[in-house]
């Protein structure tokens, strides 16, 4: 691949040494990406070399100022090259930010969601799409901004339309992100605990829902109550449910300190209420010192001080 790839910048810079390569630049250049380099003008430029960065409104060279600038850029490489241009003016378009001009009138719905689906794949769009102020055909468009709500992605755009003006919209549709998550099968009142036959998995969409969720590896290590009554099929919202501790705060706790082969034993007391497995806060009942270590089973505090595990 090596060799390869050197005999072809070979008889690159030999084409280019013994005769002049014509470079055609058209009116209006787009490019796939956010830079403007030499490859959009000469594609078999064996350097990818940026010449701008392209905003939204694009960017608008005369032939005499990109003359120059390629000139600056081609320089070092000692190519012989001719300029073509098909314009006096140059405009250079991002192909995102690409205003669509149609004189048959462009589907503004279609288009927008063709772009929005590449955007987010890994959503499913609804077929209804709405537009305000109420849009179907327009002669071209421009995306301003997009962004989504919950699970609403809303497109703000300007349009030319069929009479000449230009309008500002938004165009509105529903996704989804359907995915596996654990949900009440029964109705659950509140104080009364979640235990895991009380739950299942099922497919919802989850962009719908804007808090975390609780899941099978958090029912199966702690115990949960609701703060509220939860209705069955409803996901288990962590705002709506309150951990029920192994052991509460002010409780005493054997406190093991691992340091080598030593191993010290003292008692302590809790700060807050824990679960088994928890990060904790104690206090040394004999120094007053706050000490912080693994809540375990047995009432126990483990504190290692080898720095592992």
């Amino acid at each position: 691949m090596k060799s390869k790839t050197i005999l072809m910048l070979f008889f690159f810079f030999a084409l280019a040494v013994f005769s002049a390569v014509e470079i055609t630049v058209p009116g209006t250049i787009v490019s796939d990406d956010q830079y403007f380099t030499v490859k959009d003008i000469w594609p078999e430029f064996p350097y990818d070399r940026t010449i701008a960065f392209i905003g939204k409104s694009g960017l608008v060279y005369t032939s005499e100022e990109l003359a120059k600038t390629l000139y600056g850029l081609m320089k070092p490489y000692d190519i012989k090259y001719e300029l073509i241009f098909a314009s006096k003016d140059i405009k250079v378009l991002y192909s995102q930010y690409m205003i669509k001009e149609e004189q048959s009138g462009i589907d503004i719905k279609k288009d927008i969601l063709e772009k929005m689906q590449k955007n987010y794949p890994e959503y499913v769009f609804s077929e209804q799409v709405t537009t305000r102020p109420a849009v179907e055909k327009v002669l071209s468009y421009e995306i301003n901004s997009y962004g989504l709500l919950k699970d609403l992605l809303n497109v703000t755009f300007t349009a030319k339309m069929p009479d000449g003006k230009k309008t500002i919209g938004t165009l509105s549709v529903a996704v989804e992100k359907n995915v596996k998550v654990l949900v009440i099968l029964q109705d659950v009142k509140k104080n009364q605990q979640i235990k895991a036959e009380l739950t299942g998995e099922s497919t919802v969409n989850i962009l719908k829902y804007e808090f975390n969720i609780i899941n099978r590896h958090d029912l199966d290590n702690f115990a949960y109550t609701a703060l509220r009554d939860l209705k069955a099929g409803e996901p288990i919202n962590i705002a709506f449910v309150k951990k029920i501790p192994d052991l509460k705060a002010g409780q005493t706790v054997e406190i093991v300190v691992e340091y080598g082969t030593v191993m010290v034993r003292a008692t302590g007391r809790l700060m807050k209420d824990a679960s088994y497995g928890e990060v904790v806060q104690i206090r040394n009942i004999d120094s007053g010192v706050l000490l912080e270590g693994v809540l375990v089973q047995g009432a126990k505090v483990l504190i290692n001080m080898n720095g592992g595990d």
